[in-house]
């Protein structure tokens, strides 16, 4: 059985920083890996929680599909090593090398609009889905349908994705400003078209044949006591979301 490969420890923000202490990183990577470091720790130690569940299953290797190959990446190949078969999907980046991806699927996937352009799907057991559903002009159930197909039945999708009612952004309409981000002039590197709630997240989850294990609001930021307070007192007012998505058998 695969189980007694996964390791047995949780990851916190300064491992995650560790692993890319050899990477050549430039200023705006350096301050994303700062940022964000504390809730790619939480999707790794996520995906191993369900990796474990399901290793307990199968005497194979598990196959994990990231989509948006980036820190991520990188941080669950340091993390499983070779216990996994770790595949990517979407565009390429240098910070998640070939080297330590077993196969990648080459695709945008706002492609999907057209079901004729969709890939021939290889089936996983577990696919992250962190930082990007956000960036897609595409209906997200178009890109889930698609992304379900990668998924084998009884397997795992692991969705993170900002909560588009945060207290912050709720502060922001307050106080006369957009919350939100203008579209930018560079489609290479596309802001968020469209952030959602958790509820939101659920019924796609339904719509598409996905049942929902978990949707948790969840806090990465460094928010003042006060702000902090809030979102203690109602979890809706949290920066981000956690869902998991179950493909029944």
């Amino acid at each position: 059985m695969l189980e007694p490969k996964f390791q047995e420890r949780i990851l916190n923000d300064s491992d995650i920083c560790t692993f890319f202490k050899d990477f050549e990183l430039n200023k705006e990577e350096k301050v994303y890996l700062e940022y964000h470091s504390t809730r790619i720790a939480y999707f790794v130690n996520l995906t191993a929680k369900f990796a474990k569940v399901l290793s307990s299953q199968t005497n194979t290797k598990l196959k994990v599909l990231d989509i948006g190959p980036h820190f991520l990446t990188s941080s669950l190949r340091q993390y499983f090593g070779d216990s996994i078969i770790l595949n990517t999907l979407g565009w390429t980046n240098p910070l998640a090398p070939s080297s330590i991806i077993d196969n990648h699927f080459e695709f945008d996937l706002n492609n999907t609009q057209d079901p004729q352009k969709w890939l021939v799907p290889e089936p996983h057991d577990i696919i992250v889905m962190g930082e990007v559903i956000e960036h897609l002009y595409t209906s997200p159930e178009l890109v889930l349908s698609f992304i379900k197909t990668f998924l084998v039945p009884g397997g795992f999708l692991i969705i993170g994705t900002p909560n588009a009612v945060s207290i912050d952004k709720r502060l922001s309409m307050f106080n006369g400003k957009n919350p939100y981000e203008k579209i930018r002039k560079d489609n290479t590197n596309p802001g968020h078209f469209r952030e959602y709630t958790a509820d939101e997240l659920e019924k796609i989850g339904q719509q598409i044949g996905l049942k929902a294990e978990s949707i948790e609001y969840k806090d990465f930021s460094q928010a003042n006591r006060k702000i902090h307070l809030l979102k203690n007192i109602n979890p809706a007012f949290k920066d981000y979301l956690s869902a998991v998505f179950l493909f029944p058998n």
